[in-house]
């Protein structure tokens, strides 16, 4: 979430391009208007009801999108250190798969990699570390994707 009021504005921002969208589109898919998101930013504050969505939907959205083009910018290859710690974090199993075949594991670790990717640079963005080295940085923001993902997994593989 944002750190203060005036860090709204870079939020929706980071939160819209990890989503590979522009606001505009970021605003329709939280059932606002353009106006509104910049009413957020001008006032710098996000209601209530949104920041639960942000902090309840907003990592489940990113990886239900599995891996796809990009409107705004390809960023995997920004957050693949991070991606790469989580994977080796965990064993290359992030979600903690349960009687899938090797090939399964494969095919749902590709799938989501992208989204491993995307929260792992907005991760590095709003993480308020600047005076820690790059290594560091990386390493805290993998450990806490890994959490996020583990958090996620019922919810995402819910109805497979």
């Amino acid at each position: 979430m944002p750190r203060s009021g005036e860090d709204v504005g870079a939020f929706l921002f980071d939160a819209a391009l990890a989503l590979g969208m522009r606001e505009a589109e970021l605003a329709s898919l939280l059932g606002v208007s353009r106006s509104t998101l910049s009413g957020w930013k001008t006032r710098g504050s996000i209601p209530a009801n949104y920041r639960r969505w942000f902090s309840e939907d907003f990592v489940y959205v990113l990886f239900s999108r599995g891996f796809q083009s990009q409107h705004v910018a390809d960023l995997r290859h920004i957050g693949v250190r991070v991606a790469l710690g989580v994977l080796r974090s965990t064993d290359f199993d992030p979600f903690g798969f349960e009687g899938l075949s090797e090939d399964e594991e494969l095919d749902q670790s590709y799938w989501f990699f992208q989204g491993i990717c995307q929260l792992g640079h907005f991760v590095l963005k709003r993480l308020p570390l600047v005076e820690v080295k790059a290594s560091e940085r990386e390493r805290v923001a993998a450990s806490l994707v890994a959490e996020m993902m583990q958090t996620l997994r019922p919810r995402l593989f819910a109805d497979r």
